[in-house]
């Protein structure tokens, strides 16, 4: 009776605390585009000062900070430095943590659970925390790939293309890669792992580390590596097969609840729309369709394959192609 009592009041508790973090958008009123945060109690956190075209009002706030998008950084940047500060990013209890970097006139994209973010006119990185995991630091910085970002130093602005649309870097610059520690690297001549980062004719290490249950989880792949590479690295033409690399580039927290698998090609870069998400609760293995839908990864491994054999596809790929079909068709 006493075991049942405590494991009453633990639920109870926990339950409390998922109340006390639920969190909701609402507009400042019926005819306003101005939208703020408040929680379960109505007690506002963020008081209204973004446009949303539309938000839901009756549905919680999953993630673990706020984007506004939009609006203008609580601070100016420079004029034409290469470090342009856009929006407001606050966490769950309503405090500013940082304007990201300017990216496509929006907000800078998240890159291997990284994200670029402006101080002091410089660009350093955040997690999706909002924790500034490598200081602000450089004139610029490119995202990460493959475990490595470009970073830029030195008198820079932006020099735009002609027509005005489009700007790179200028300026008395030095540029080296950093990890994720923020460390800068330095290259070698020669591979000393098989999967090297090859850059700029030069051999970077291999930046992946894993836990021994990471490590059987990436294995378990393996079965199906060709049915992945068709799914998506077989959008070239006539669908020439080409292997594929998989890599851990998030993991899961308090908020999101799976692993992040990136799939690269065989120059290392990121394949398109090339992500497979494990559940770290049930390890269903899915991705995501542009709705961000839920799709199995064996359902849409086995619908590619079905489209490509439809298509005018060459003789030795048509039949890697139809003996994983096969494969896939007999182990459910």
């Amino acid at each position: 009776m006493r075991h049942i009592l405590v494991l009453i009041s633990l639920l109870l508790a926990f339950n409390y605390v998922l109340a006390q973090d639920t969190l909701y958008f609402f507009y400042a009123n019926e005819d306003s585009t101005k939208v703020g945060v408040r929680n379960h109690k109505g007690q506002v956190l963020i008081t209204p000062v973004q446009y949303f075209l539309y938000v839901d009002e009756s549905k919680s706030i999953t993630d673990e900070t706020i984007d506004f998008e939009g609006i203008r950084a609580p601070f100016a940047g420079v004029k034409n430095s290469p470090a342009i500060p856009t929006g407001a990013v606050y966490n769950r209890n309503g405090e500013f943590l940082y304007s990201a970097q300017s990216f496509d006139n929006g907000m800078d994209y998240w890159e291997e659970g990284l994200r670029r973010f402006v101080e002091n006119n410089k660009i350093g990185f955040v997690n999706r925390s909002g924790e500034k995991v490598i200081p602000a630091c450089w004139g610029f910085a490119t995202p990460f790939h493959y475990g490595y970002a470009t970073v830029f130093e030195g008198n820079l602005y932006r020099k735009y293309d002609e027509g005005g649309e489009h700007w790179s870097i200028a300026g008395d610059t030095l540029r080296y890669l950093i990890n994720q520690k923020g460390k800068r690297v330095f290259p070698s001549n020669t591979k000393r792992h098989p999967k090297d980062y090859f850059y700029e004719g030069k051999y970077y290490p291999y930046p992946f580390s894993y836990s021994e249950e990471e490590t059987q989880m990436l294995s378990r792949f393996n079965v199906d590596i060709v049915g992945i590479s068709f799914l998506f690295e077989s959008n070239q033409y006539r669908y020439i097969y080409s292997p594929v690399q998989l890599e851990i580039t998030e993991r899961p927290n308090n908020y999101r609840k799976y692993h992040r698998v990136t799939v690269f090609d065989k120059n290392q870069s990121q394949t398109y729309n090339g992500e497979i998400f494990v559940d770290s609760v049930n390890k269903e293995c899915y991705i995501l369709d542009y709705y961000s839908n839920k799709i199995p990864l064996r359902e849409a491994m086995m619908s590619k394959l079905i489209e490509i054999l439809r298509t005018d596809i060459l003789p030795e790929t048509r039949k890697i192609a139809e003996q994983e079909l096969k494969r896939l068709k007999s182990h459910p």
